[in-house]
C-alpha cells in the first residue's frame, strides 16, 4: 500500500491507513456506479446489482481457495476454532489446501490475500483508492472526524 500512495512504509499511520480504507470502498461504489448501472445506460438498479453480485462471485471463484474472500476465511478459520479444526470440518477445502501446497493457516491466508489483491474489482477499488490519496493528500480533514 505505501508503494501505491508513494509513501515509506515508515509514514503509514492509522490516519494514512484508514484514509486509503475509505477511498478504497468508495472505489468500489465507483466501478459499481461507471460499470455496471453507467449513467447513460439503461440497465435497471435491480440488473446492475444482480451483474455485479455474478461478477463478484466469478472473481472469487477464480481465488487458489475458490468462493472464499481473505475476510470470510479468517473468521470461518476462527469461528471453527482454528486451522485445523477448521479442515477437520471442511475435509474438502482441506483437500484443496494441501493441493495447493499450504500446510499452515499463515500460508493459505498469504496465498489467498496475494490472489486476492489481483482480482479485477480490488485493483479498481485500490487504483481509485491511491489516485483519490493523491489528490487528496494535503486535506487537512481527518477520516476520524467524520
Amino acid at each position: 500500500m505505501a508503494e501505491s500512495l508513494g509513501l515509506p512504509f515508515e509514514d503509514m499511520g492509522g490516519e494514512t491507513i484508514r484514509r486509503f480504507i475509505l477511498f478504497h470502498e468508495a472505489g468500489h461504489a465507483h466501478d459499481f456506479l461507471t460499470n455496471f448501472l453507467g449513467e447513460q445506460s439503461s440497465v435497471s438498479m435491480e440488473d446492475a446489482v444482480s451483474m455485479w453480485g455474478v461478477n463478484s462471485r466469478d472473481q472469487l471463484d477464480s481465488l487458489p481457495l475458490p468462493g472464499w474472500s481473505p475476510a470470510a476465511l479468517r473468521a470461518e478459520i476462527s469461528l471453527a476454532g482454528g486451522f485445523e479444526a477448521w479442515e477437520r470440518l471442511h475435509q474438502d477445502l482441506a483437500a484443496r489446501v494441501s493441493e495447493l501446497g499450504t500446510s499452515s493457516e499463515e500460508e493459505l491466508f498469504s496465498l489467498q490475500e496475494a490472489a486476492y489483491r489481483q482480482l479485477d474489482k480490488e485493483d479498481y477499488a485500490d487504483r481509485f483508492a491511491a489516485k483519490a490519496f493523491q489528490r487528496f493528500r494535503n486535506q487537512t480533514v481527518s477520516v476520524s472526524e467524520l
